[in-house]
This record gives C-alpha cells, structure tokens and sequence, in this order.
C-alpha cells in the first residue's frame, strides 16, 4: 500500500461494462435494407449506455476489427447474419475508431461463443455502459 499526503489525484480512467442477457427475449431488428452496413464509433468515457442492437453491434465490430482476431470478425458477421438474413459490411477504421484503452477487453468475453455475442447484441436486457471514474 502507498499512502500520499498533500498531493491531488485524479484517475480518468474509462469503465466500460458488458451486461449479457442470458434469457430468450430478443430483440428483432427491422431492417428494410438487403445488407447491413455495421461502423465502428468512437468508445471513450463519457458516459452513454448502448441498449439498441446496432449500436451494440458498433462497439463488438470496434472490439473485433482493432483489439479481437480474425476469428472475432468472423463470429460477428456469422452472428449478425444469421440472425437478421441479411448481409452485413463492416466499416471499421482504426484511424477513426477506438474503444478507451483501459476498457479495450470490456467485450472480449462476449466473443467466446456464438451464444454469448448473440445474447448480447441481440437480448433485450444486455447492454454496454461506457463511463469513467470520475462520477
């Protein structure tokens, strides 16, 4: 244990949590489109809670294409597809996306099975919070 007196700190470190559903009750996505296009996002700290399917989508895609392997992609793709019937095209720049880098294996979990990341992009309960220690 390190103890400091007289000195101010600060820790703005991101807390991203992954609450996976893992009942029935999904969500059914109407997409009118034949392909579906999934982008990644900017994921830091500030505080949001992604709830819908495709913005859950967005941040798996940014976990997958910039911190997760080939065989994450893979799984996203075969997860999304199969479920909706459509095609789906990712559009992932790791110039432009990221997810905070203290948060980066926030999701890796989801991606250990087809269940689990079917469970949380797709389950009516699961949602991603992204926050940070400041509150």
């Amino acid at each position: 244990m390190q103890i400091r007196k007289s000195i101010f700190e600060t820790n703005s470190s991101s807390t991203h949590s992954v609450v996976v559903d893992g009942g029935t009750d999904y969500e059914v996505p109407e997409i009118k489109e034949d392909i579906i296009v999934i982008n990644g996002n900017e994921f830091g700290w500030g505080y949001e809670q992604l709830k819908k399917w495709k913005s859950k989508a967005e941040y798996c895609a940014t976990y997958a294409f910039l911190y997760g392997r080939e065989k994450d992609v893979t799984l996203l793709k075969q997860v999304i597809e199969d479920y909706t019937n459509k095609k789906v095209v990712f559009n992932v720049d790791k110039e432009d996306h990221y997810i905070d880098h203290q948060s980066i294996d926030s999701a890796e979990e989801a991606f250990a099975e087809y269940a689990s990341l079917k469970n949380l992009i797709f389950g009516k309960e699961s949602y991603i919070t992204i926050d940070n220690d400041n509150h």
